[in-house]
């Protein structure tokens, strides 16, 4: 994922084989240590959870269209 993604963003795992249905909704991003970016999603099957920013793929960039 971009490093400019940002709280509203709908995103999808990057992964195949993993629940490909499932979207989710940035609510939150934040850091552990100097690097490690992290984003609180709101996803639509299984509810909250932190995932790796980098692990995640932007499907709406949330602006008002």
């Amino acid at each position: 994922m971009q490093d400019n993604a940002k709280i509203g963003d709908l995103v999808k795992l990057k992964y195949p084989g993993l629940d490909e249905n499932s979207t989710g909704i940035i609510l939150d991003i934040f850091t552990l240590g100097s690097q490690a970016k992290w984003a609180h999603v709101l996803w639509s099957g299984d509810g909250n959870a932190s995932e790796k920013v980098r692990d995640l793929r932007i499907v709406n960039d949330g602006k008002k269209e």
